[in-house]
């Protein structure tokens, strides 16, 4: 027995739940208030008997006790793990490498937050000082606002702040881990940032994890981040995230922005909801932790770099970024990919030409409420970027090198509605027959073959089937799509269409999202903790039949369905089983089988009769054609 295994043994389920909502007897089954939005009629579903729950109001998402404490307390899986296993009375037994980098990098954040009480005092206190807060106050920055963020002042000096730290006894060589000096050839070492204003950026639980530095003179680069670090990648961090994260909650979205300055001024107008990225494109990594808060983003994006001007100039979409100046912004083709891979709605607040945020509320607040108020969908505004000087009587190479440029975006859309919408009204801008613009647009028949390998005639060999079934059978169905996941780098594209939701074990789903930002499974292995290695090995530990690079694209795709399959028919079963009574017409005409879900009955729909949506519908009658399809 794992050690989560042991602890969902130990723990039950209904009483973690009843401690955060009210929960009543409804058959086999709990009901009560989602305790994760507000509602009148309940909608929140325990299921006791497979440890699980289940949210069928405006949250439409379940998991088990592991997800219900991380969704509940906004926390990562590790720290899930060992809050229950606390309750459990379970020993997590860490291993001696976790223990001694947790050690590590509670030391580095000891001594950061060291460095920001030496660099704010200063900036406040010190005559030095003086210059750093004169640019502030004509910045707009308000000396509250200075002591709230804790800004700080570098001196000039290569001798001032580690001399400083040395004396509180850290480490010279703990020092240099930080980032905050550099070493010489000689062994000596010397500070890193040297007058420049000083914003102390902290990871989302507000530990102090670096800085980022404006030159106050002439120097280069005019802005200096923290080297990488054990606690400090920017990659992975948001300035301002911290102080966001109850803003964003009750918001119900994050405003992305490009610098520090901004950040600042918008919370000061009283806009709390405002993150940014530091001098690096925006990354999954750092959208998925915006996600743990909200479905809703705005980019707010420099008109003259990220919008409309350098598109229209002929930058490749599908491959690189929006001009030469670093921005905030991935490929277009990224950001669409990052709405359908987070299931979030991503709209692109358009600043005026030349302004930034911080300028923008400078000159009116209101102003700033309105664009934020304004601010179209992603895909409405690259439509509208990419097709401003291509109407509909331009000539017809035009029409022919947008629809091309505008392919790659258009494949990042899998949902056959918004294909249907953004495909209209492109083809009534641009005076194109919406067929043939349909098919413009879709993927290339090379490229169609090769995301969609088409299986030869007839059945697998019965050795195949065997290998195949005995793998499923040792490893299950979750740990054979990760099995897959492992063994198959080029999958990742792929995987990126797979929520990993549909993995009901806390384990395999931490180590399906662990799987999709990292490059290969060292690097996987070192970012699992305890008992996740442990989880990983075990997986690792059972081979695959040889299976060809386009078997593997086919396995993964049978397996990802039977994992929806899955999924749909234990929420279409916990919605059957939430009428109170069910109707028997309803059971007469709903019925499982070991392959598909049967629809009998001409007149009635027991799939809307149950508020399914239509979608799940479609999804299920195309399944039933697959289902029998066997996994090589």
């Amino acid at each position: 027995m794992s050690t989560a295994e042991e602890i969902k043994q130990k723990l039950d389920i209904v009483e973690i739940v009843s401690e955060h909502t009210q929960l009543h007897k409804s058959g086999k089954n709990f009901r009560g208030l989602c305790p994760f939005h507000a509602e009148k009629e309940s909608s929140f579903y325990v299921f006791p008997d497979r440890g699980g729950w289940h949210c069928f109001g405006r949250c439409n998402t379940g998991g088990d006790i592991f997800a219900f404490v991380m969704k509940r307390e906004n926390i990562q899986f590790v720290e899930a793990l060992r809050a229950l296993a606390e309750r459990a009375g379970v020993d997590l037994k860490p291993h001696p490498q976790a223990e001694a980098q947790a050690r590590e990098r509670e030391g580095l954040h000891r001594l950061n937050e060291a460095a920001v009480d030496y660099y704010h005092n200063l900036l406040v206190h010190a005559t030095a000082g003086k210059a750093a807060l004169e640019y502030l106050k004509k910045r707009g920055v308000t000396l509250e606002t200075v002591m709230d963020f804790k800004l700080g002042y570098a001196p000039a000096s290569h001798h001032q702040l580690h001399p400083h730290l040395e004396g509180l006894e850290f480490p010279r060589t703990e020092i240099v881990t930080a980032g905050l000096a550099r070493q010489n050839d000689d062994g000596s070492i010397h500070d890193l940032f040297r007058n420049r204003l000083l914003f102390p950026i902290r990871d989302a639980s507000g530990r102090p994890a670096g800085f980022g530095g404006r030159a106050l003179d002439d120097a280069t680069p005019k802005y200096l981040n923290t080297p990488a670090t054990p606690v400090f990648d920017k990659r992975s961090l948001l300035y301002g995230l911290d102080r966001a994260r109850e803003a964003i909650r009750k918001q119900d979205r994050a405003v992305i922005v490009e610098g520090y300055m901004d950040v600042i001024a918008v919370h000061q107008a009283g806009y709390r909801d405002t993150v940014a990225t530091m001098g690096v494109a925006l990354t999954q990594n750092q959208l998925l932790g915006l996600k743990r808060l909200t479905r809703n983003l705005v980019l707010a994006l420099d008109a003259d770099e990220a919008g409309v001007e350098a598109t229209l100039k002929g930058v490749e979409v599908a491959v690189s970024t929006l001009g030469d100046k670093v921005t905030p912004v991935p490929t277009w083709q990224g950001v669409v990919r990052y709405e359908r891979i987070l299931d979030a709605e991503i709209r692109v607040l358009a600043l005026p030409q030349g302004l930034d945020p911080d300028e923008v509320i400078l000159q009116d607040t209101s102003r700033w409420q309105d664009l934020l108020n304004t601010a179209p969908p992603v895909m409405d505004f690259l439509l509208d970027a990419l097709a401003i000087q291509v109407q509909a009587d331009a000539k017809w190479q035009d029409k022919v090198a947008l629809v091309r440029q505008l392919r790659p975006l258009f494949d990042e859309i899998k949902d056959p509605i918004r294909w249907s919408y953004y495909t209209q009204r492109l083809s009534r801008r641009l005076g194109v027959e919406e067929r043939l613009l349909s098919q413009a647009l879709s993927p290339s028949a090379e490229e169609d073959a090769r995301r969609n390998p088409t299986r030869a005639p007839g059945r697998p060999s019965t050795t195949n089937h065997a290998a195949r079934k005995a793998t499923i059978s040792q490893l299950g169905l979750e740990e054979y799509t990760l099995a897959l996941c492992l063994a198959s780098p080029e999958l990742k594209r792929e995987a990126e269409t797979l929520p990993a939701e549909l993995f009901e074990d806390s384990l395999n789903r931490e180590l399906f999202r662990l799987w999709q930002d990292t490059s290969d499974v060292d690097s996987l292995r070192d970012e699992a903790g305890e008992p996740l290695r442990e989880h990983l090995d075990s997986v690792l530990a059972h081979p695959l039949p040889p299976l060809s690079q386009d078997k593997r694209f086919a396995a993964f795709k049978q397996a990802g369905l039977r994992l929806l399959e899955r999924h749909l028919r234990r929420e279409l079963a916990a919605r059957r089983d939430s009428l109170s009574p069910v109707s028997g017409d309803t059971q007469r005409n709903l019925s499982f089988t070991d392959t598909a879900v049967e629809e009998t009955g001409e007149d009635s729909n027991p799939l809307e009769e149950m508020g399914t949506n239509i979608q799940l519908r479609q999804v299920l009658q195309a399944e039933r054609s697959l289902s029998k399809k066997a996994i090589p």
